[in-house]
């Protein structure tokens, strides 16, 4: 039985339920899908690994090793943090599509085949567009059709390449794959969920498009999910290093010109995803362990940030990154230093994480300037790689509504109270940022000398051309993530 213990079924079986249950048991299904997923997701053993037959092939289910453990891990951890932040949507479309969106992804990250990766791959991008095309407005209908048109492109590249692999012998284990006409197709599948120029414009076209809630799991999981598959199946392959760098700079560059602030967050991720996709191009122990661990923070300080332009988008004011969080969206005194925490250089990885600059220096070593954050607390302003400050905005200090007397007519109380439930953020940057703060920090603690045998965590790049070895752990100093 234990066998078949695998996050992703907790998630796809809570998907099913979400879909029918009544809706006076729908918070205590939402809560209770993502937290026995976490438990089983920081239960699961490292080495263990689930097989069957299908179709006269062996299919791996669940392969749980140090890598895929670090992605699951803040895999479930990212989902129950969504979850309770979407817990005021009442309707169902929205939850089932988070459900199978995140179920998919654990798939993805604990297959151990082509085969399986595929059906998880494709579910993964059925899903996700779910979440753009509940928002029901024209640019979110246009820009949810032409994000399943890209990503069915990228999912017959991956289907043919993994049949001419299989048709030429070569298996389906999922593992290092040396560069030939076949796995081109893979790697061009995995770039396209990569979001790799010119193969990028999907992303920032469709998650400012996503509902408030959609686009925080939006954020998390599909480009994740493509930088583990890469780190998994082309560690060292010069071209991602290439790829990588133009697309660091082509995210930062589009980014400074960009005033809506959910697009502007869709334009860093391309951004922060080429350093993951330079790292896994390195295809060294340290660049692979610095990818890593950029992608869990990135998971944690991302959605959060999305929860934070999220909150201010039901206001009447809007979120133009020219203006701050405007309208009637009150001060909250933890979310600026949180924010700037997780953005500026108090967060790093590992020593030797690609791309990431050392904690308080910048750039060609700017000095730290200082500004009053919306709470009127000093806070450092955070460099940005290459000396571009592309996606910092010091936030702007709250304006308080104008008085009773220059509103206008004053509305029922209940229906006063019902549009204060939906614009109001207090409700949803309570739980959410309190539980992502600390797990996002961590990686970035001691970062470089740890303790046990002071080396960083790192693991052994997979040799190439099919010798199915995988990725082993150099050292085990880190304590506070299970598998790392």
């Amino acid at each position: 039985m234990t066998d078949l213990a695998h996050p992703a079924w907790v998630y796809l079986a809570g998907a099913l339920l979400a879909a029918v249950v009544p809706r006076r048991g729908r918070v205590p299904l939402l809560l209770a899908v993502p937290g026995a997923a976490l438990a089983l997701g920081l239960w699961l053993p490292e080495g263990r690994e689930t097989a069957a037959r299908f179709l006269g092939q062996e299919v791996v289910l669940l392969r749980a090793d140090r890598l895929s453990l670090v992605f699951g891990t803040v895999f479930v951890i990212m989902g129950l943090l969504g979850t309770v932040f979407a817990l005021h949507v009442r309707e169902r479309g929205p939850h089932v599509a988070a459900f199978a969106y995140v179920g998919s992804a654990l798939g993805v990250v604990f297959a151990g085949d082509l085969l399986t990766l595929f059906v998880f791959w494709e579910l993964m991008s059925v899903s996700s567009a779910f979440l753009i095309l509940q928002r029901r407005t024209a640019k979110a209908l246009a820009a949810g059709f032409r994000y399943l048109m890209v990503h069915a492109f990228g999912g017959a590249c991956l289907l043919a390449g993994l049949l001419l692999r299989a048709a030429a012998g070569e298996g389906l284990r999922f593992e290092a794959m040396a560069l030939t006409g076949a796995t081109a197709l893979i790697l061009l599948g995995f770039a396209v969920n990569a979001a790799i120029p010119p193969l990028s414009a999907w992303l920032t076209d469709a998650y400012p498009e996503g509902t408030v809630t959609g686009s925080v799991f939006l954020s998390a999981f599909t480009t994740k999910a493509a930088v583990y598959a890469l780190a998994r199946g082309f560690p060292g392959v010069e071209l991602l290093v290439w790829a990588g760098a133009v697309m660091a700079l082509y995210g930062v560059v589009f980014a400074v010109l960009e005033n809506d602030i959910r697009r502007l967050l869709a334009y860093h991720i391309v951004s922060q995803v080429g350093y993951m996709v330079t790292g896994v191009g390195l295809g060294t122990a340290l660049a692979i362990s610095g990818t890593a661990a950029h992608a869990f923070s990135h998971i944690l300080y991302k959605g959060l940030l999305f929860m934070a332009t999220g909150a201010g988008a039901p206001g009447r004011g809007g979120v133009d990154a020219r203006h701050g969080l405007r309208g009637d969206v009150p001060p909250h005194r933890a979310q600026a230093p949180v924010l700037h925490l997780f953005r500026g250089g108090s967060r790093g990885p590992p020593a030797g994480a690609p791309g990431e600059h050392a904690p308080g220096h910048g750039s060609g070593g700017r000095p730290l300037r200082r500004h009053r954050g919306r709470a009127g607390v000093p806070l450092p302003d955070p460099p940005v790689p290459g000396g571009l400050r592309a996606v910092h905005r010091p936030p702007r200090r709250h304006h308080p509504p104008a008085p009773a007397r220059h509103r206008g007519r004053v509305h029922a109380a209940g229906a006063a109270s019902r549009r204060r439930a939906d614009r109001d953020p207090r409700h949803r940057l309570g739980v959410p940022p309190g539980g992502s703060a600390p797990a996002g920090v961590l990686p970035g603690v001691g970062a470089g000398e740890r303790p046990g045998d002071g080396r960083p965590r790192a693991w052994d790049r997979p040799a190439a051309g099919g010798s199915g070895a995988q990725a082993r752990p150099v050292a085990a100093p880190s304590p506070w993530a299970t598998g790392w």
